[in-house]
């Protein structure tokens, strides 16, 4: 699926239940970036005409997007079927015209690690259950509660210092687009394990921090961010190529990402039917 992660504060919260106040947004699975186009039209109130950019976008996708490759360790640290299929998918873009460079990535690989260890997600998120849902803490499935037992409190000087340092970052984030209109990220960099394979809590804190690396500093930063299936990795599962936007351009995203579908293709056209379902069917074998 194509998933938008959507600027923070652009759409209201009210009613979720919340992970982090400071992080948390909503947005929309779609099969398609045309179809995240047109949810995204028509639910936001301050974008009049998304038909405007499926018209603006050349039907090739070719040419106009300039995109940078962060030097981080999101990269480095990609397993290497995944990064092959992602390099495969740029070496595409790059055949159309699309202008492809690289830029430092480390306030990409600080954010992520301020994430990991700030405390910023379990102050808020304990925060909640403490002040919404008294009791839960005790009936949480064990490895959530062991999560939350260690996160500091909201009045806390850790809370404080996170939350400044976390301000500092994001007043550097536009420095990652000084040459690009987008920088180009692994969705995931690692083939989705097996939920049994995640009963030892060592082997789940491993997998969840390297499942949150990608992905994580869009929030940290007040970034935007697109993801669009571009190929299977060695285990027959989809690899995502995301796209990152500064705060704020979402339809400027929306719009190189719908570009690259049009080089790469739809998921459908791209991967073909997922394993065990009719091409010609939809959910429990009814016609799509």
């Amino acid at each position: 699926t194509v998933g938008h992660k959507i600027t923070f504060g652009r759409w209201s919260v009210a009613g979720v239940v919340p992970l982090s106040t400071t992080l948390d947004t909503v947005g929309g699975l779609t099969r398609s970036v045309e179809d995240s186009v047109f949810f995204f039209g028509a639910v936001d109130p301050a974008w009049e005409d998304p038909q405007a950019l499926l018209r603006e976008i050349s039907p090739s996708g070719s040419g106009g997007v300039r995109i940078a490759v962060p030097r981080c360790r999101i990269w480095s640290d990609c397993q290497a079927d995944v990064a092959d299929v992602l390099h495969a998918a740029l070496a595409e873009l790059d055949s159309t015209g699309w202008e492809r460079s690289e830029v430092d990535g480390s306030l990409l690989d600080a954010a992520r690690d301020l994430y990991m260890t700030g405390g910023i997600a379990g102050a808020e998120c304990l925060a909640f259950l403490e002040r919404d849902l008294p009791g839960w803490l005790e009936i949480l499935h064990p490895t959530v509660g062991r999560r939350l037992a260690g996160s500091p409190s909201l009045d806390s000087e850790k809370y404080s210092e996170s939350m400044a340092e976390r301000e500092g970052m994001m007043a550097r984030a536009g420095t990652l687009f000084e040459r690009a209109e987008v920088l180009a990220l692994p969705t995931a960099i690692i083939t989705p394990p097996l939920v049994s394979d995640l009963d030892e809590l060592d082997r789940y804190v491993e997998t969840n921090g390297a499942a949150l690396r990608p992905t994580c500093p869009a929030s940290m930063l007040g970034l935007c961010a697109v993801t669009i299936p571009v190929g299977l990795d060695q285990a027959g599962m989809p690899v995502g190529l995301q796209l990152v936007a500064p705060g704020g351009q979402d339809e400027a995203l929306l719009g190189a990402a719908l570009a690259a579908e049009r080089v790469l293709g739809t998921a459908r056209e791209r991967l073909g039917a997922p394993p065990g379902r009719s091409p010609r069917c939809g959910p429990a074998g009814r016609p799509p």
